[in-house]
């Protein structure tokens, strides 16, 4: 058992972003926990709230108007959003969504995200997709570097690939760069090959770890960056963590967290924290379960992490009960 203290932290630097109205509509309700990426039941209302406070009170009063231009450079920012160097989205698939340009305006200010959500589904397939083709090609292809070859590392100007067939000799010469890369660091072939997985895995992880909420935040900052670089839309668990650090302190039991392969695992006590008082957690040591108080513990194994840390914290002087695999 540890109790929650308040664990204070030091600020290097500190970005303001000039959005306070719309933390208050985020603090104003209090969303249910998202399932498998569905919409949340206050998604409507806050699209709304966001479009409502971007037309009428930015800055810049000569182009607050969410037209049919501005309207394309949203949409464009949220595909770069999730696919920044193109190696995902087909330029059909890319093509698909830009014809709704031209209703998005309405729709969005209407508080309809079924947008994100397609596009979003449909970037979770690409990457399954080639997630896939990407640990079968390490598990046969041999790779030889006899022939000359060129791969553009920053695609972010670059076109999507065209089809399917284009894809997957994209996805062929990025895998070949990144296996040259680590062969020239003098890495053996097995090590190469796991290195290379768990980079994937790692990408496919977070991505399919994002819930509703994540997916409204991404889509309703793409919209505020589409009136200026500044503005961002920050979600339930943004909001969260922006608090703490303009508190410069939280409760928490003093314990840096990391998920490196699904399951939770202590980086680093805290001196001085609950868990380094309490003598039973140490780094390396795996969280397989919490427990508040006298409540019954939660299993977090492949829990995304912001969910555990959700279980973790507390009011400061609760209890928190972790069930741990020790490092040893």
């Amino acid at each position: 058992m540890i109790k929650q203290q308040a664990v204070k932290s030091k600020i290097l630097s500190l970005v303001l972003f000039l959005q306070l109205a719309l933390f208050q509509v985020v603090g104003a309700v209090d969303p249910p926990k998202a399932a498998e990426r569905k919409p949340g039941q206050y998604d409507v209302a806050i699209t709304r709230q966001v479009v409502d406070f971007m037309t009428r009170y930015h800055f810049d009063k000569k182009h607050r108007t969410l037209d049919e231009e501005k309207a394309r450079f949203f949409l464009e920012t949220y595909i770069k959003g999730l696919d920044n160097l193109n190696l995902f989205f087909l330029q059909s698939d890319v093509d698909q969504f830009m014809a709704f340009t031209k209703d998005l305006g309405v729709k969005t200010r209407n508080g309809d995200i079924t947008l994100a959500h397609m596009i979003f589904d449909m970037f979770m397939q690409r990457l399954e997709e080639n997630h896939q083709f990407a640990n079968k090609m390490l598990d046969t292809h041999t790779f030889e570097f006899t022939d000359e070859a060129r791969y553009l590392v920053n695609r972010r100007d670059a076109e999507p690939p065209k089809d399917n067939a284009e894809q997957r000799e994209l996805w062929k010469t990025r895998l070949r760069y990144e296996y040259l890369q680590e062969k020239l660091n003098k890495t053996e072939h097995d090590e190469i090959i796991k290195t290379l997985k768990r980079r994937y895995e790692r990408v496919h992880r977070y991505f399919r770890e994002l819930d509703g909420d994540d997916v409204l935040q991404l889509y309703l900052s793409s919209l505020t960056r589409s009136y200026d670089p500044h503005s961002d839309y920050m979600g339930r668990h943004e909001l969260d963590n922006f608090e703490i650090s303009m508190k410069l302190s939280l409760q928490g039991i003093g314990a840096l967290l990391s998920s490196p392969d699904g399951t939770c695992e202590i980086v680093r006590v805290i001196p001085g924290g609950p868990a380094a008082k309490s003598k039973k957690v140490h780094s390396k040591d795996k969280i397989v379960a919490v427990g508040q108080a006298d409540e019954e513990p939660v299993d977090v194994v492949d829990m995304p992490l912001k969910k555990v840390v959700d279980l973790i914290r507390g009011a400061k002087g609760t209890e928190v009960r972790l069930t741990i695999i020790p490092a040893n």
